[in-house]
């Protein structure tokens, strides 16, 4: 998941912002899925099934899934084939040996063009897709002329994760109002036309590879660069969050790595569309904030000392990305 989870939208749009329909096509829209995956098996086979459950009832499309496997060893070639027989869909299969989610993603996208997609869809290899999830980015697309749309990822929690971290939100992104103009998404859950990706030829940054955040600074960048991006919130899917980060402790490091990937995605955009000394100045503000709210939060049990110690490891990442520090994500895999 990239930064947005941490940070909120722009405000709700009048009516006039949200009325940029494209005509739609005739024919089937054809769009390739790419999922990029590292030793989940459970995971990826329960994602597999859930594509094949996929419904058109408001506009038709020709639909092939793209599975990038980052495991040299080429671990995900079992459940894939296994899938294959099961899945209505073409599926194709690639391993990219450098581990490196931002080459995964890249090899993944460069498959759905040369099999001639019109527009690619992401997905990441821990979540499931609602039987209408395409159907709706799709009409995200037509309805509101988004050259880029995204929806809502909705948690569900393994048994073993502890009930107030639960209601506490942490794993929640904002629900906002479709047809909303957003200044970034994640691949967790996005559309984009093959016309953005085509003029786009530096795609997702390697260098965040194994920090993660790579594609929040590639949807940051489309977004300062001019493409449309829009929010569609009936595009749902489900993220699983099992036991290995239903933990503080997981938590208030994923708060640090979001802090630290948003300060790096900014250095790693042109300069002329920086806006690093804001982003900076409100993760000060939130810091202090959180720091004076510490001892009151407490009366809310865990749950309110978490959500206070969650700015704080937000403002800690930030400020440790300025000295140069960057914090790896992907050292271990969570989930099956």
């Amino acid at each position: 998941m990239g930064i947005t989870s941490g940070l909120r939208f722009m405000s709700q749009p009048d009516a006039a912002s949200l009325a940029h329909p494209v005509r739609r096509p005739a024919a089937p829209t054809r769009v390739g899925v790419c999922i990029a995956t590292y030793q989940r098996p459970r995971m990826l086979r329960a994602l597999l099934q859930s594509l094949a459950g996929l419904e058109f009832r408001k506009h038709p499309a020709d639909v092939f899934v793209v599975v990038v496997d980052n495991d040299a060893a080429g671990s995900a070639r079992e459940t894939v084939e296994e899938a294959r027989a099961e899945l209505p869909l073409p599926l194709h299969y690639e391993v990219e040996a450098e581990r490196n989610i931002s080459a995964a993603r890249n090899r993944s996208v460069a498959v759905a063009l040369e099999q001639g997609a019109e527009f690619v869809a992401f997905i990441d290899d821990d979540e499931t897709a609602t039987p209408t999830w395409l159907d709706e980015l799709l009409d995200g697309v037509f309805r509101h002329g988004g050259e880029v749309v995204g929806g809502a990822v909705l948690p569900v929690y393994d048994a073993e994760v502890p009930a107030w971290l639960a209601r506490g939100g942490f794993f929640e992104t904002p629900r906002i109002r479709t047809g909303t103009p957003v200044p970034y998404l994640a691949t967790n859950n996005a559309l984009v036309s093959a016309g953005v990706l085509s003029r786009t030829p530096k795609r997702f940054d390697k260098d965040f590879g194994l920090a993660g955040s790579g594609d929040s600074e590639f949807f940051m960048r489309l977004h300062r660069q001019g493409a449309r991006m829009v929010w569609v919130d009936e595009a749902v899917v489900r993220e699983r969050i099992p036991a290995s980060r239903g933990r503080a402790g997981w938590v208030l490091r994923r708060a640090f790595r979001m802090g630290n990937g948003a300060v790096f995605c900014e250095r790693a955009l042109p300069p002329e569309i920086r806006r690093l000394s804001p982003r900076v100045l409100k993760a000060a503000i939130r810091t202090s904030g959180a720091l004076l709210m510490m001892v009151p939060s407490l009366a809310f049990g865990r749950r309110g000392a978490v959500k206070a110690l969650w700015s704080v490891a937000y403002g800690a990442g930030c400020f440790s990305a300025l000295l140069g520090y960057r914090y790896i994500e992907y050292r271990s895999v969570h989930g099956d």
